[in-house]
């Protein structure tokens, strides 16, 4: 995860719209929390949080839900296609 959290320092470190690197470390941690009660796949549930955002149009300007800027993050780190779109429907899901 320490890959992922360092992508996503990067990604907003500009951003001072409220969803930026510490409200995506909130997120992340309450994750954990429920992660630890729920039965789940955790690292799906990790890298779901901490992705959550990267592709919100609110943020980056794209109106659909291409989630170009997950998908490309996690095929450059050998994530399977199966669980990327698995990442993808989570993140979809989010604030719907």
């Amino acid at each position: 995860m320490d890959e992922t959290l360092e992508y996503v320092k990067e990604f907003f470190k500009n951003d001072f719209s409220g969803h930026d690197y510490y409200h995506t470390l909130r997120v992340y941690n309450l994750s954990k929390h429920i992660a630890r009660f729920e039965e789940c796949n955790v690292q799906l549930v990790y890298l779901s949080a901490l992705l959550h955002d990267v592709d919100d149009y609110k943020l980056v300007g794209r109106e659909e839900e291409s989630f170009h800027n997950a998908k490309s993050f996690l095929e450059r780190h050998g994530v399977s296609d199966e669980e990327i779109e698995q990442v993808c429907h989570i993140i979809s899901q989010v604030s719907i």
